[in-house]
């Protein structure tokens, strides 16, 4: 059952949709490019006045539970691949937006998205620039004349040009990433100039510095936002989220869609700052998500589903036979935010 509608009852209603309704793939439109509307320059005391405390109660879940299918990064196949499909079933679902890529050449623009939100989709934030906003451990002594660091994961080495924190707990210093180095089996981050400083492997980390959380957090926010969209959840780039996230982003956001990535099931009742998000159709044993959605609809849990529609493996006919798998055990399609409402702890947060 998926928006109240047999799956039969939702075919017949595709096949008769106005031609409004349908989808097309040059559906693009000139000023769409997702430039701010307003200046860009940083308000602090807007910031702050952001956030507003609020506790919400939770609402009842489904009997057999329900999945939210979450895709990533906002690239042009979200709205010619995965939205026609989802229509055929009238399911929703969320997309994790960055905000400064919108309108770029091969990703949603204003447009697109607003037609996301019309037909009942939830846009997420995925930052300003899909940064890192986890923290990872340096796994090599670090002297003071290095450039080249060794942390347990790389993505910082992504973005060059962004500065980074090294710390371990006692000492910090703020250095700019040149880029990635090293060989291609073990790469490493570099950085524009020596650390100056020595480290130790175990103890020392690599994170972004608290002026960047904020910014990263706050204004996609707040962009997407300014285009007239509700966005209060978050979806981690890279599905990196630990204690040193767990800092900022309740501070503007109500959960986030995968602070875990080992299973695509919650438990009525769970932190949403804890949601399990996995994939569907990349990296997934298809048999495994059958046995996923028996286990919702047995338990009445939660599942949050992930994809990137970019990805060739991604098909339409994998998504649409994933929604028929969910129509035939009554299992029930929302978003994110909707799931959050229905399956998770309330929490009193910044939103």
């Amino acid at each position: 059952m998926i928006g109240g509608l047999s799956l039969t009852g939702c075919l017949d209603q595709a096949s008769n949709l106005d031609p409004s309704d349908t989808v097309d793939s040059n559906d693009t439109e000139k000023n769409d490019t997702g430039d701010d509307p307003e200046d860009e320059t940083e308000n602090e005391t807007e910031r702050e006045n952001e956030t507003e405390e609020q506790t919400n109660e939770r609402l009842s879940p489904p009997e057999n539970g329900a999945v939210t299918f979450v895709y990533d990064d906002g690239p042009i196949e979200d709205y010619t691949k995965a939205f026609p499909v989802h229509q055929q079933f009238k399911a929703p679902a969320t997309v994790g937006i960055t905000s400064s890529w919108v309108g770029r050449e091969n990703y949603m623009g204003i447009r697109h998205l607003e037609k996301l939100v019309d037909a009942g989709w939830e846009i997420s934030s995925h930052t300003t620039d899909h940064l890192p906003i986890a923290s990872f451990k340096i796994q090599e002594d670090i002297e003071a004349d290095d450039r080249e660091i060794d942390p347990t994961e790389i993505r910082h080495g992504h973005h060059e040009g962004k500065k980074v924190e090294l710390t371990d707990g006692d000492h910090s210093v703020i250095r700019t990433v040149e880029g990635l180095g090293g060989e291609t089996e073990d790469p490493h981050v570099v950085l524009t100039e020596a650390v100056g400083k020595p480290f130790k492997a175990g103890e020392t980390v690599i994170r972004y510095p608290r002026e960047t959380m904020h910014k990263t957090l706050f204004e996609s926010k707040r962009k997407l936002e300014k285009y007239g969209f509700e966005v209060n959840t978050l979806l981690a780039p890279y599905d990196r989220f630990n204690e040193w996230s767990m800092e900022f982003v309740p501070e503007y956001y109500i959960g986030v869609a995968n602070a875990n990535y080992e299973t695509r099931i919650n438990s009525e009742g769970f932190n949403p700052f804890e949601t399990q998000r996995y994939y569907f159709i990349e990296n997934a044993n298809r048999s495994a998500v059958e046995s996923d959605l028996d286990e919702i609809a047995d338990r009445g849990a939660f599942g949050v589903f992930g994809a990137h529609t970019v990805k060739d493996e991604v098909t339409q006919e994998l998504i649409r036979e994933t929604l028929e798998w969910v129509d035939e055990r009554g299992i029930e399609v929302m978003t994110l935010r909707d799931g959050f409402a229905h399956f998770a702890e309330p929490q009193t947060s910044n939103k």
